[in-house]
């Protein structure tokens, strides 16, 4: 009881997350599986043999003879069988399988199935394409079409040496109830249905079919359900899948469509979606199994009726949190929601939902992802746009996820966040089925848009943990605001009653301004909401530099390296720490207090250095012309350092980079950060050296002082006689990038191999990504030197042999000569 319990919770679980939840990688026992599928399948007279995928050193089997002989006394099944003509001679392992029927008085063919319990062998991976892209994949073109392999499993011999573990007893002819039983043992020839392998053998042999035949039928598909623009191309598709699958003797049946043309041929009802319901409930005695069983055996993977089955889903987990037995009967509160809620259930049948996503002759695809949350569940819906030759728009309402709340309550912000979450999931999993769309996503929380926005690293782990994942999953600049009332994700979070789902319109279309033109939706809205309680804990150094008078810690120069400096400072600001908090424990030293005691000195330096720039950007005044750091735009930060600002703003380079940290040139401050960077690049001389400090700090006078800090290894010559200037094109193809190409007519051009080519593209792109790295590093940071400066300055004087830029009025400035 408790194993069927646990099976239903699995399978709940397990439908409820396709779409949000990252398929599992492969184990190594899958791999292998597919390993030995592919080693033994072969094709016997026209039909494929497959090998049941054994576990790895798996245990010797005993005979079961009798243990299934007593459940075979009641049991009679049919099938396709061999005789076991020597029941004592047997090759490899030896196994007696129980079976019984299973009927289904729904199914138009095959009403009464025999199913074995082979539940010993291996299951192997699973090849079935997920429920969700599957659907979607039907829902999306405008010709619709399914089928089936008529007896699939049926239809793939089992290799010789596996049809002694299949063995099962069957009953002797003319056999009626009251009589003996008579028995003979038989044996399964072909794919048993009912064994735990038996799905991926079917999977794998129609895969690796249909992959032989992709050259031959590239349109055929490997699921026989799906959908297609034309008619033709959908006749086409079904033609070729029957011809490839006669090759392996399957024969497809039941083929239905939704175009009038075709089903005059394949005989189908109209093109809708809707419910096939059973009642699963008539007999329900009002308990937790109940509501599990109920809220597992509604089939609705696309989540259509996720307004109306969150309910249940939520009355399950207050009993779940209640501590209810799975048989102790519901309060009358209790009663009252679950009988609402299965009164409900026989009007679903009412719901239609048009099948088709996408019509022929469309300009514009989008989907649009709206997300909320409440504090019992949250969730997301996905909406497809299309925009029709005649600007008319189509929405159709796609797929939705919702999850009731953890029993671990958690701020409203921090639910909302996890409905984006479910949004950014569903987009990444849409992507893969709905192709060349553009995505757009909606919620109705400024704080968790706030969130999206800005930075993860600044937010405790369980906000920066997601929002890393959203970030990764969707562009920030596409999330926006909208108001709840135009949010249909509020639907799913609240429940509502198969009546009221019926009548809300913004659940089925999707809000009206998806109708409209773009520049008539909601304005983007962003405003940056802070949540203290949610940021991440910092250290924070409080020791100001205000006075030029103020003495330092220590002298800058009683150490003559950077990092044992730096770890003292760190120490003595680590005291002045837990001296207020009245601590006396010393712990060992984070980043955060090496990067505070290196900006506490920074800031000293530069207070010495710059005061009166200092105090002219505080007060508001600007930089003055007179100043000696007017070329370099300076700015202070929200930390009080003072940065280089300039035109490279706006490039892609990090922050440091962009605005790097202003520092004097005659400080011993400097000298250490000179020597720092100088040793870590292994004293490559005055350029490396120059290139690592400009990635983080801005030493005036650099190469100056660089030199008086540490001797110059290297020396530039001035090649005056050099005939034609050096462009990055003599690095890649070895001329100017105008030049013809000169060929060596010697060589014999078929002697050259793909590989040579392969070799001579991977020498060519490391060139390539080798000087962009050197372009970024060594003159883009140096350009920065070039800032206009407003203090008249005398023209430069040119000699010959100097390299200069020719203005031409009429042509592009890239075209000037040099």
């Amino acid at each position: 009881c408790d194993d069927l319990i646990s099976k239903e919770l699995r399978s709940f679980w397990e439908l409820d997350s396709i779409g949000i939840v990252d398929k599992q990688p492969e184990s190594a026992d899958d791999i292998e599986a597919i390993k030995v599928f592919k080693k033994n399948i072969k094709l016997v007279d026209g039909r494929y043999e497959a090998s049941l995928p054994w576990k790895q050193n798996h245990p010797y089997l005993d005979s079961n003879y009798e243990i299934a002989k007593q459940r075979f006394d009641y049991l009679l099944k049919e099938g396709i069988i061999e005789r076991v003509q020597d029941v004592d001679s047997y090759s490899g392992n030896l196994f007696y399988l129980p079976h019984h029927a299973v009927v289904n008085e729904l199914k138009t063919t095959t009403k009464l199935r025999v199913v074995f319990d082979a539940s010993s062998h291996k299951r192997g991976p699973n090849l079935i394409p997920d429920l969700v892209t599957v659907f979607i994949k039907f829902r999306l073109k405008a010709v619709a079409f399914v089928a089936d392999i008529e007896k699939a499993f049926l239809q793939i011999l089992l290799r010789m040496k596996d049809r002694d573990a299949v063995r099962f007893l069957w009953v002797q002819n003319n056999w009626k109830p009251g009589d003996n039983v008579q028995t003979q043992i038989l044996r399964m020839t072909r794919v048993l249905f009912g064994a735990k392998p038996s799905p991926f053998l079917l999977a794998a042999t129609i895969r690796f079919h249909v992959e032989k035949y992709k050259h031959l039928y590239p349109r055929t598909l490997d699921d026989f359900i799906g959908s297609a623009e034309t008619e033709s191309d959908a006749d086409k598709i079904r033609n070729e899948s029957i011809t490839m699958l006669k090759d392996a003797k399957m024969n497809l049946t039941k083929w239905q469509t939704n175009s009038e043309h075709l089903r005059q041929k394949w005989n189908c009802n109209l093109d809708e979606t809707s419910l096939n319901l059973i009642d699963f409930v008539k007999t329900t005695k009002g308990t937790k199994r109940d509501v599990l069983r109920s809220a597992a055996r509604l089939f609705d993977p696309l989540g259509f009726l996720s307004p109306f089955t969150i309910q249940v889903k939520i009355l399950f987990q207050n009993l779940w949190e209640k501590g209810r037995k799975w048989d102790e009967p519901l309060t009358e509160d209790e009663k009252f929601v679950w009988n609402s809620w299965v009164t409900n259930l026989s009007m679903l049948s009412s719901i239609k939902i048009p099948r088709c996503i996408e019509l022929n002759g469309y300009t514009s695809k989008q989907v649009h992802i709206f997300c909320d949350a409440s504090e019992k569940a949250y969730g997301a819906v996905a909406y497809t746009r299309i925009i029709l030759n005649n600007d008319t728009v189509r929405l159709s309402l796609t797929i939705s996820k919702t999850r009731v709340a953890p029993l671990k309550r958690l701020t409203l912000p921090r639910l909302e966040l996890m409905g984006t979450l479910i949004g950014a999931r569903l987009a990444h999993h849409l992507r893969n089925v709905i192709t060349d769309a553009s995505f757009y996503f909606w919620t109705d929380s400024m704080i968790a848009l706030s969130w999206i926005r800005g930075s993860a690293k600044k937010w405790k782990p369980f906000v920066a943990n997601r929002l890393t994942e959203i970030q990764e999953l969707s562009n920030p600049s596409n999330w926006s605001y909208c108001e709840g009332v135009y949010n249909p994700a509020d639907k799913l979070t609240r429940g509502k009653t198969v009546t009221q789902l019926l009548d809300e319109e913004i659940w089925w279309k999707g809000p009206n301004w998806l109708f409209l033109r773009e520049e008539l939706w909601p304005k983007p809205k962003y405003d940056e909401v802070c949540l203290e309680n949610e940021k991440r804990s910092t250290f924070v150094s409080k020791i100001s530099v205000e006075k030029t008078n103020m003495e330092p810690l220590f002298p800058v120069n009683k150490y003559s390296k950077l990092q044992f400096h730096l770890r003292v400072t760190a120490r003595i600001l680590q005291w002045f720490d837990n001296f207020k908090k009245g601590e006396q424990m010393f712990n060992s030293l984070s980043v955060e207090i090496i990067k505070a005691a290196e900006a506490y000195w920074i800031k000293f330096v530069q207070y010495e250095a710059f005061q009166e720039e200092i105090e002219s950007i505080k007060s508001g005044s600007g930089i003055k012309i007179k100043f000696k750091l007017a070329q370099l735009s300076p700015f202070l930060d929200e930390n009080g350092l003072l940065r280089v600002g300039g035109r490279l703003q706006f490039s892609n380079l990090n922050r440091d980079q962009k605005h790097p940290i202003i520092l004097p040139k005659e400080d011993s401050f400097s000298e250490l950060i000179i020597r720092s960077c100088h040793e870590r690049v292994m004293h490559s001389g005055l350029r490396d050296t120059m290139v690592q400090i400009r990635e983080r700090y801005w030493i005036i006078k650099g190469r100056q002082k660089l030199g008086t800090v540490t001797k110059p290894l290297t020396y530039v010559y001035n090649e005056s006689h050099e005939e034609e200037a050096l462009t990055p094109a003599h690095f890649l193809i070895g001329t100017r990038i105008l030049s013809l190409p000169t060929p060596d007519v010697n060589k014999n051009v078929t002697d050259i191999t793909r590989s040579d080519i392969c070799r001579k593209w991977k020498y060519r792109q490391k060139l390539i990504d080798n000087f962009w790295k050197r372009w970024s590093k060594e003159y883009l940071l140096e350009l920065r030197t070039a800032h206009f400066n407003s203090i008249p300055m005398k023209s430069a004087k040119f000699n010959v042999n100097d390299v200069v830029l020719v203005k031409e009025d009429n042509i592009p400035r890239q075209m000037w000569k040099l």
